[in-house]
């Protein structure tokens, strides 16, 4: 079901089936293909940036970042959740590598 057909069943007329008593079942949405609006605050800068990208690319600034979004998503998934260290382990280390001797 794309979006469009999902808006369209939300915003129908139910009044009918509640009327005549039967109950009203609730439409078999695709949760996933189903679109919500959010709020994204960009500086003044970054928004042009935005823009200016997507006009370059031929494509709307939102088509744009969802794009990216669904990108930096991807590989954020890829990527193993244990890779932070602390920065004092890795200065350590450099220090070490940069001076064998001291080891």
């Amino acid at each position: 079901m794309d979006a469009q057909s999902a808006r369209d069943i939300l915003n129908m007329d139910h009044s009918e089936l509640i009327a005549e008593g039967e109950p009203a079942q609730a439409p078999d949405l695709d949760a996933e293909n189903l679109e919500v609006n959010k709020t994204l605050r960009l500086s003044m800068a970054m928004a042009q940036a935005v823009e200016s990208e997507a006009r370059r690319q031929g494509v709307k600034p939102s088509v744009l970042m969802r794009a990216w979004i669904e990108e930096g998503l991807r590989r954020s998934a890829e990527r193993p959740a244990n890779l932070s260290v602390p920065l004092e382990d890795l200065l350590r280390v450099v220090q070490q590598l940069a001076r064998p001797d001291a080891a």
